[in-house]
């Protein structure tokens, strides 16, 4: 139950529909712990649980009336920083930051998507080193963000006491580095900070709180991950059963109710294959086994495979092996 007679945590992100992470999970967190919130979008993402496609960023002027509306408004205390992709936007913010005599400021710098995808510009990351991290009271980031904004690589317990220091030299009072295991993670992980620092929690305590809380979010986006994997058993399955007739992927998209789009994301997660690779990589194995095994001639295996002639059947087989069905069989 919500304690409104906290003063609101203000946060700013952007959105990310999964509710997974940004703005629909701060604000999940926030419920969850007791803590009354405002948001301010900068990003308004497309995507899924499996990785961002497209992103729309808020121009820096709309990012301001959104915060001036709400600061006024609750005179909030304590900022949950994440998203932030344009420098005029970092302005805005910092400038905000200063004007409103902001507290605490928990920022969670996200440098890369869960899928790989770069997030800032070094313009950016130069104005963040030199406005925002000295004005931040901790700073949440993965390992792979710290390396990027550093440009050190991060491997063993000394690379990361490394880390913490550098951008300690920043002004940021404390750094907690987070190894990522799950898309979110450092987003629960700083949102729930910001929670216990609003409880009155000292900086170490509301840490600790929040370690524990992030390591029960783990443990239920493990469930997401199965189902990732259970979809993907069921596309090789139904590869296996229907290969020989159908061997477009909206044809097994369609088959579990998915856009052909978010079935390629599911593969790539789990064997860095698009569904047409694996598709094709199937057939091509079944086919090698029947020139191996039979006695068949090689029209009658194109055949057997679903191909209308076997001219195109020996033009796909050479294109995938680099060399023709038949000279494939006599090498065997």
């Amino acid at each position: 139950m919500i304690d409104n007679k906290l003063t609101p945590v203000l946060t700013i992100t952007g959105s990310d529909g999964t509710g997974t992470s940004g703005i629909q999970a701060d604000i999940k967190v926030f419920e969850e712990l007791g803590i009354p919130s405002v948001s301010v979008i900068t990003s308004i993402t497309v995507q899924n649980t499996l990785g961002i496609q497209e992103f729309f960023d808020l121009p820096s002027n709309i990012i301001e009336s959104q915060i001036e509306a709400l600061v006024n408004d609750t005179q909030a205390k304590i900022l949950k920083l994440g998203m932030i992709r344009n420098v005029n936007v970092l302005k805005v913010i910092c400038d905000m930051i200063s004007k409103y005599n902001i507290q605490s400021v928990i920022y969670n710098p996200i440098v890369y998507s869960s899928n790989g995808d770069e997030l800032m510009s070094q313009d950016v990351i130069s104005q963040i080193k030199n406005r925002l991290l000295p004005l931040s009271t901790i700073v949440v980031i993965r390992n792979i963000d710290a390396e990027y904004i550093l440009g050190i690589t991060i491997e063993s317990d000394k690379d990361k006491t490394t880390a913490i220091e550098q951008l300690k030299t920043f002004g940021c009072k404390e750094v907690v580095l987070v190894d990522s295991f799950f898309h979110g993670k450092n987003n629960y992980f700083s949102s729930a900070v910001a929670s216990y620092l609003s409880k009155n929690n000292s900086l170490e305590d509301a840490i600790n709180n929040a370690y524990l809380f992030a390591a029960e979010k783990e443990k239920e986006k493990r469930v997401v991950s199965e189902r990732i994997n259970l979809l993907y058993q069921e596309f090789i399955d139904a590869v296996s059963k229907y290969y020989k007739d159908n061997r477009d992927v909206r044809f097994y998209s369609d088959l579990f109710n998915v856009s052909s789009r978010y079935l390629s994301q599911v593969t790539k997660a789990v064997s860095n294959k698009t569904p047409k690779t694996i598709i094709e990589d199937y057939l091509i194995e079944q086919i090698e086994l029947d020139l191996q095994n039979s006695f068949s001639t090689i029209q009658e295996i194109a055949y057997r495979n679903g191909f209308s002639s076997q001219a195109h059947f020996t033009k796909f087989f050479k294109k995938k092996v680099g060399v023709p069905p038949s000279n494939f069989r006599k090498k065997k």
